[in-house]
């Protein structure tokens, strides 16, 4: 439960996988509420229940775009840590613009409240 996860030091608080093309859907999650589509290569996460404060770890992956006719190079960023929400810049492609991609993760690590 909440507690017990509360109490273990270094297991993720917080996790999600989601596919980011087209209507973006959670493959699986822990703690990850919703996810927003901000725009294109850009996707707000809410947790379930808080973080402590804004200064927890958080790490991020992303998978290639299947659709892709070009060349992309990933650069999935991590953004406004806020104690219910992160933020994530997930594609920036050779042409310096941003895309959606296929497989979109985020780990967080600290204190919940």
């Amino acid at each position: 439960g909440s507690a017990t996860m509360q109490l273990q030091q270094g297991v993720a608080k917080a996790w999600i996988n989601f596919d980011g093309i087209g209507t973006i859907a959670s493959r699986d999650s822990l703690n990850i509420s919703s996810i927003d589509d901000d725009g294109t290569g850009l996707y707000g996460t809410n947790f379930t229940s808080s973080m402590n404060n804004d200064d927890f770890s958080a790490s991020t992956g992303g998978g290639n775009d299947t659709t892709a006719t070009s060349y992309r190079l990933h650069m999935p960023t991590l953004y406004n840590y806020t104690t219910s929400t992160i933020d994530l810049i997930v594609s920036k492609t050779s042409d310096n613009s941003y895309a959606d991609i296929e497989a979109a993760n985020i780990q967080v690590h600290g204190d919940l409240a």
